[in-house]
Parts: structure tokens; sequence; C-alpha cells
């Protein structure tokens, strides 16, 4: 064989090689091959009939990837999960490329759900022309900037929407006229600036949105296109003029509103009096230093309330008042007093009130207050004094974890303790349970 002939044989072999289909087995009842990364044919390994999750194909991708239109024409797959290797968030630019044509999802037309996660998606067409059942569509840690308009509106079947950490700049008018049985919608961790007007038209079925870790300029009634909407999650949303309570005018609706991380540093009395229904509020790590009276009074529906990680210094006496919740979280805050009937005419399951600055708890701090489990763990306390606790119904007390040196005699007298006190690693080297007017109930639980 001459030289000219093994090199044309050498080539000729290096490219059958590198063209060669590479088979591997996916989880439950499928083969999966790709070819010079090409997703070539997906068939089942056998006939599957005992497993609840038959018709789901879950691929882990390790390179760029391409659909080939005929790739799903053996197969009846209702649920599609591509996943894609972890990539540095902060810079997205070596993420994988998954190229999606017109025709990548041929034959599927009884596909549920599609999840790609930390892809750099390319259309190259619109692949959703065959898959107008799709109900659940999940393309998250990718490189989107922007919404894929065409492919949106082509799924009017379309009722959960993920669109999380990806880096779209804006939502348009519009772009869900064709969606009318959307329930969720998640823009969570994008750049997102701009809401534009008319931006939710036809989200009349819209139940929750998450619009978290954005930059977005507030506008006054920016969700009043969304009747139904009734979780609402606006954490560290906005741009630097804040949060301001008029982008949330006319949600009756309401039920679940979080505002976390929005440098909020006061509460206006009657600021959620337009929320009746609402169940949960969540304020966690803002500025907030004060609880005033007024600002939760007309609430009647709500259950839980959360303040954790702020500054709160001072709890306006009754500002809980006719409140009947089971959480309040109060934790890792910076209140040093509990002032007289702070917590008054308030029933909840669990006060949580750990990791504060608590040096003083003065006389019927806790009169009025119904509570199952009241956490002061974490404080400052050095001793107990006669009626600290006067006029509190609490089936557990947790005062452990304190300096505690000295309780009163007769410290608990005029305390309802149904069940269990505990003190566990306080500076106190003796129990005195009677002394201490405990009731013979009630267990106290020192090491």
């Amino acid at each position: 064989m001459n030289i000219i002939t093994k090199a044309i044989f050498i080539l000729f072999a290096l490219s059958v090689e590198a063209q060669q289909e590479v088979c591997n087995n996916a989880p439950v009842e499928f083969t999966y091959c790709v070819n010079n990364k090409v997703l070539t044919r997906v068939i089942k390994k056998r006939a599957v009939t005992d497993f609840t999750n038959a018709g789901h194909l879950t691929l882990d991708v390790n390179s760029d990837l391409e659909i080939a239109p005929e790739a799903f024409s053996k197969v009846n797959v209702t649920s599609l999960w591509l996943y894609f290797p972890q990539v540095n968030y902060d810079d997205k630019s070596k993420s994988k490329v998954l190229t999606l044509h017109s025709d990548s999802f041929a034959h599927l037309s009884h596909l549920h759900q599609l999840r790609v996660f930390r892809a750099n998606v390319k259309f190259n067409g619109n692949p959703f022309v065959n898959t107008r059942q799709l109900r659940s569509l999940e393309m998250t840690a990718g490189n989107l900037t922007e919404i894929p308009r065409e492919q949106i509106e082509s799924l009017p079947n379309l009722d959960f929407l993920n669109l999380e950490d990806n880096l779209i700049e804006r939502v348009p008018e519009n772009i869900f006229r064709n969606n009318p049985h959307l329930g969720y919608i998640n823009f969570r961790r994008n750049k997102i600036a701009k809401l534009e007007a008319g931006w939710s038209n036809g989200l009349t079925t819209v139940e929750k949105l998450d619009f978290s870790i954005n930059s977005i300029s507030g506008e006054p009634g920016m969700f009043a296109g969304i009747p139904w909407l009734k979780n609402l999650d606006l954490s560290e949303a906005f741009d630097s003029n804040g949060f301001h309570s008029y982008v949330l005018d006319n949600l009756p609706n309401l039920e679940v509103l979080v505002l976390g991380l929005n440098n909020l540093t006061s509460l206006e009395p009657g600021v959620f009096d337009r929320f009746p229904k609402l169940r949960e509020i969540s304020l966690y790590s803002n500025r907030l230093r004060n609880i005033p009276t007024g600002v939760f009074e007309k609430l009647t529906s709500l259950q839980d309330l959360s303040f954790v990680d702020n500054e709160i210094e001072t709890i306006q006496p009754g500002a809980f008042s006719g409140l009947n919740l089971r959480f309040l979280k109060l934790e890792n805050n910076k209140i040093k007093t509990i002032e007289p009937r702070t917590f008054s005419g308030l029933t909840v399951e669990y006060l949580d009130l750990h990791g504060n600055d608590i040096s003083e708890v003065k006389p019927y701090a806790f009169d009025g207050l119904n509570v199952n489990s009241l956490d002061m763990t974490y404080n400052a306390l050095r001793e107990v004094g006669v009626d600290d606790f006067a006029g509190l119904i609490v089936k557990d007390l947790n005062l452990g974890k304190n300096p505690i040196r000295e309780i009163a005699d007769g410290a608990f007298s005029n305390t309802t303790l149904k069940s269990t006190l505990t003190l566990y690693m306080t500076s106190l080297e003796r129990l005195h349970k009677s002394r201490w007017g405990v009731s013979d109930s009630a267990e106290v639980t020192m090491f």
C-alpha cells in the first residue's frame, strides 16, 4: 500500500470514528444515542408496565447537544428533563449549548413537561409547534436574555412557566396573550428592569408570581391585570428606588406576600388593609426597627408573619392584638426589652424570639398572650423577676441558653405553664420548681 493510499485510509477511519454513534442507558426504560453531539434517537429498552414514571426521560448531558428531527420517533415521552453541567453563575459564557430546531420535538405530541437546566438554549425555529399539549416548561439557570415570544405563544395549554436564573431584562407587552391557562410564572434571579405596560394581558388565571432578585422599576398597579393573583414574591425585586406599596394596587385576592431584602425601614398603619385575604406575610432581612400598632389588626385571615433578620428594637404593645397565628417569627433582631403587654390579645402556635439581645422582661410583658411554644433562647436574660411572665398562657416555655443566674420566688405563680419549662445551658445551679411557682403538672428541664 503506497503512502497516499495509507493516508486516505487513515483519514477515512478517523472520519468513521468521529461520526460513530454512541448509545447509553437512561433511567428506567430508555436508551439514547448521540452522534457527534447530535441526539439521533431514543428507544425503549424493554416493555415497562410496573413503573409509575414510565414515559419520563432524564438525560444528563456533558457537552453541547443538538436534537435531530427523528430522535423521538420511536417513543412516547410525556416528560423530558435535560440536565447540563454546572457553571459559574456570574459567568455563563461556558454554558453548554442546546440547539433546538423546528422539528426537534417532532413525534412528541403528548409531551406534558419539559425541563432544561443550565443550558444556553439556541432556537433555530420553533420546536414547540409539535408540543401543543405542553403544560409545564422550565428553562432555568441558562443564558436567556429575553422571553422567547414565538415559542411561548405556541403553547396554549401552558400552566407552569419557570424561567428562573436567566439573564432576562424585560417583560414585554402582551407576551402571554396566548396562554390563558397559566397559573404559575417564575422570573426569580434574572436582570429584569422593566415590566412593560400590558405585560400581564391575558393572565386571568395566574395565582403565583415570583419576581425576586431582579432590578425592577416599580410603578403603580404594575400587577393589576392579574385579578386572581394569590402568591407574590418580591424579595429583592426592585432597583435603587426600592419597594413602594403602590405596586400592589388592585390585588384583592392576595394571600401570600413576600417582601424580604427590600431595605424597608418602616411600616405604615393600614398598609396591608387592602388585602383582607392575606394568610402569610414575610418581611425578612429588611431594616425595620419598630413594629407599630394598626398594621395587622384587620388581617383576620393571617396565619404566618415573619420579621426574621431585621433591626427591630421596639414592638408597640398591642401591635399583634386580635391575631390568631401559626407562626410569629421575630428571631435575629435587636430587641433588648419586652415592655408590659407587648403581645396582649395575640394567640399563636409558635412565637420565636431567639437570637435577640433581650436582657429585660418587664412585669406583665407577656400578659394576654396565648402561645403553644415560646422560644427565647440565645438572649441576654440574667434574671426572671416576679410577674415577668404573669398572665402568660403557654404550653412550652424555652429560656435555655441565657445567662440566667436567678429566678425570683413565685416568678411563675401567675403563669399558666401547661407542659415544659426549659432552662438548658443557663447559669442556674439548682432547680427550685415549687419555689419558683411552677405547677406540679409541668416539667422543668435544666440539663
